[in-house]
């Protein structure tokens, strides 16, 4: 399903690193390039929720991996600014061509008003436009998950718990080490060149390009494409394209290569 984007103001303060991090841990997700790119994992919000309008198994039997794409324009970001210019899209596993959030306006949105907004949106979608959980490994692994959790013992559970914690407070540190580099980076950094280093066309302000934030070399994103998904073929650690750039492209990069121009995650 290829990915609808609709620009948004944002609420800056709502919509940093750190402040994602915290309200979304292991849902939040930062792709190390410009321009910033943000993805944050809905599927537990969804299903939790109870859906008054659809059947009683509904959350069980249904395809619900829902994810938030944000994309800041990190060219009008200024600091004095109270709202980020940004675009949003939304990429879920559905019978459609495309999604478009209909209940959007031109307000400046804080952060929860934004996601209940999208949840309002989803909620209020047809039964029938969701797909079921039809793959038996998908069941097996839903309910292994489960009997997993169930069959530990008391030390086992805690020692899984310790691990979780240990993982949060690496990321804790992860995102004080980007939070500084950020503050480092020079405005002049976020130029775009005329041409795309790669396949040498003519770039201007309406063609899509990335650059890693190690090495801000700039590639149009169908350059991008389709060099991540030959390298993902053959290689483990994945280097940034530009001759004799040893910049590794992060797993935010390559998460959002595939959920920008995949049909399905």
């Amino acid at each position: 399903m290829p990915l609808s984007y609709q620009s948004i103001l944002l609420y800056q303060p709502d919509f940093t690193i750190e402040n994602l991090s915290k309200i979304y841990g292991k849902n939040f997700l930062h792709s190390q390039c410009f321009p910033t790119k943000y993805l944050i994992c809905l599927t537990d919000r969804l299903k939790s929720l109870s859906w008054s309008n659809k059947p009683e198994l509904f959350t069980i039997y249904s395809t619900l991996n829902c994810y938030l794409i944000i994309i800041l324009n990190d060219e009008l970001n200024l600091q004095e600014n109270i709202f980020y210019q940004g675009q949003i899209a939304l990429n879920m596993d559905l019978y459609a061509d495309r999604i478009e959030i209909d209940n959007i306006s031109e307000s400046i949105y804080k952060l929860d008003e934004l996601i209940n907004k999208i949840i309002e949106f989803i909620i209020k979608l047809s039964f029938d436009i969701f797909k079921p959980i039809d793959s038996e490994i998908n069941q097996r692994k839903f309910l292994q998950n489960k009997l997993i959790d169930n069959e530990l013992s008391e030390n086992e559970f805690i020692n899984k718990q310790i691990h979780q914690i240990q993982l949060l407070d690496k990321q804790d540190l992860q995102i004080k080490l980007m939070n500084e580099e950020i503050i480092s980076i020079n405005n002049n950094h976020l130029i775009r060149p005329d041409i795309c280093t790669n396949c040498y066309s003519d770039m201007n302000e309406l063609i899509p390009m990335t650059a890693l934030k190690s090495c801000r070399h700039w590639l149009c994103n169908q350059c991008w494409k389709q060099y991540l998904e030959n390298s993902i073929k053959h290689i483990k650690i994945i280097l940034c394209p530009e001759w004799n750039c040893c910049s590794i492209v992060d797993v935010g990069k390559i998460l959002f290569s595939k959920l920008e121009y995949k049909s399905n995650i």
